[in-house]
């Protein structure tokens, strides 16, 4: 069975600043921390 990707951005997130998140705005649930949408980052090379 291959293992499934994720990406780094999106682990660290859960890892970690949720948890921050939740400490600094006290939310009572991890479901009241903002979601992280997608990141579109594309340099423009002029």
């Amino acid at each position: 069975m291959a293992a499934t990707y994720s990406p780094r951005l999106k682990d660290k997130y859960k890892a970690e600043i949720v948890d921050n998140l939740k400490k600094q705005f006290q939310y009572s649930s991890a479901m009241q921390v903002p979601k992280l949408e997608k990141n579109l980052y594309q340099p423009r090379y002029w």
